[in-house]
């Protein structure tokens, strides 16, 4: 890409007038600025830890009771059901070849 030719130079005349109208920030236009900013900054991450008009949420704590007599669940100390199958069902449920479920699978490797 060839490259671009130069913008013209400004005259001498354009570059003292807009010297001349250059004026740097005050010090109180700089400390007015920096206190916006920073009022910016601090109003911006107070509201995001607190949300307006947000619902506070209530946490209502409910620990179950202790099992009165008789009582075996929906207590400290219930009881728990488990279903088990009777022992020579769950013998004759068992594959015969060897106990894996699938015959055609590949033997283990077993280590000596």
């Amino acid at each position: 890409m060839p490259d671009s030719p130069a913008p013209p130079a400004l005259p001498d005349t354009l570059l003292k007038a807009l010297d001349a109208r250059y004026r740097p920030l005050s010090g109180r236009r700089r400390l007015l600025i920096l206190l916006l900013a920073i009022a910016t900054a601090v109003t911006i991450f107070w509201l995001l830890l607190y949300r307006p008009g947000g619902v506070k949420a209530t946490r209502v704590r409910v620990l179950p009771a202790v099992c009165a007599p008789g009582q075996t669940t929906g207590c400290i100390g219930g009881q728990s059901d488990v279903i088990v199958l009777p022992p020579q069902v769950a013998a004759s449920a068992a594959p015969a070849s060897g106990g894996h479920p699938n015959p055609s699978a590949p033997a283990p490797i077993r280590s000596r």
